[in-house]
């Protein structure tokens, strides 16, 4: 009784249903949160590190990087997360930039903040 009261209360909270699928976003930003690799200060962790956890999972398996990508940007245009740009490559693994790239209309992004939702 506890268990279902307990999930009732976290989906209550948390706005999602309980027995929901976790959505894109949900799954991004608990990656990106989780991360001990990949990250440049408190709360910026490179996209090819969340991308390295992502592929891996079932829900995501058939995902392409170009789709990864294409779907951050959505969602960072929809306010369900923030993309931040690499302004002090000097100070980073130039690997792990490139690898994170992610351009749209001229704009570039390297990181997921995994704060600011």
């Amino acid at each position: 009784p506890s268990t279902l009261r307990d999930a009732l209360v976290r989906g209550w909270l948390t706005g999602r249903e309980v027995g929901a699928v976790p959505s894109f976003t949900d799954d991004v930003l608990a990656i990106a949160r989780a991360a001990r690799e990949g990250v440049f200060g408190d709360r910026k962790v490179f996209i090819s590190t969340v991308w390295d956890v992502l592929r891996h999972r079932p829900a995501w398996s058939s995902i392409t990087l170009e789709d990864f990508k294409a779907r951050l940007v959505t969602a960072h245009r929809a306010k369900q997360l923030e993309l931040a740009r690499a302004d002090l490559v000097a100070a980073m693994d130039p690997a792990l930039v490139a690898a994170s790239e992610t351009t749209t209309e001229g704009a570039s992004f390297h990181f997921i903040d995994r704060e600011a939702s």
